[in-house]
């Protein structure tokens, strides 16, 4: 990601003490509840059995609800995972922060595998200490029971190092 992306990234202010230190998580306060997706899942996006995982759970609009509509449906864990259950059982972040991260973005950054980044970061009086990102696809997914977006593909954290996490700190559920 270039510096330019980071830039586009929307910021969570983090600052509650001249200390920046990780040793406790309670000074980690939230920016903002997270949103109510305006916009329902149309009808017939609710699947049993083999198609369960293409379920919609919530259509969230960026650029605080009045851009473009991203799909974030139930999905599945590993090996091939997608979706919420691949971002919570995966990687530890809850749909409640993947919403508010859509929300506070006013667009997705269009990547060369053609999916669309969205993100944010915690920052403290020290510098960035946590990204959180996540990664829609626009076109229909394969396997998909339905012609709609396939949507969130994978939400994930990077620390301030800018390395991928495999589990997102607790802390980041909550505070988002």
């Amino acid at each position: 990601m270039s510096d330019d992306d980071v830039a586009d990234m929307a910021e969570v202010n983090t600052s509650t003490a001249a200390d920046d230190t990780d040793a406790t998580t309670d000074a980690v306060t939230p920016a903002s509840d997270p949103p109510t997706p305006q916009t329902s899942c149309p009808r017939g996006t609710t699947y049993n059995g083999a198609h369960a995982a293409w379920s919609c759970m919530d259509i969230m609009k960026d650029n605080a609800d009045r851009g473009h509509a991203v799909w974030i449906r139930v999905g599945k864990a590993n090996p091939r995972g997608f979706g919420y259950t691949h971002a919570f059982v995966d990687h530890n972040l809850y749909e409640d922060p993947m919403l508010v991260v859509i929300y506070n973005n006013s667009h997705g950054i269009k990547q060369s595998n053609g999916r669309y980044l969205y993100g944010m970061y915690f920052k403290g009086p020290r510098g960035i200490k946590q990204f959180v990102e996540l990664y829609e696809q626009r076109t229909k997914g394969s396997g998909s029971p339905d012609d709609h977006p396939m949507g969130v593909v994978t939400a994930f954290c990077r620390n301030a190092s800018f390395q991928e996490e495999n589990q997102c700190p607790d802390w980041v559920n909550t505070s988002l």
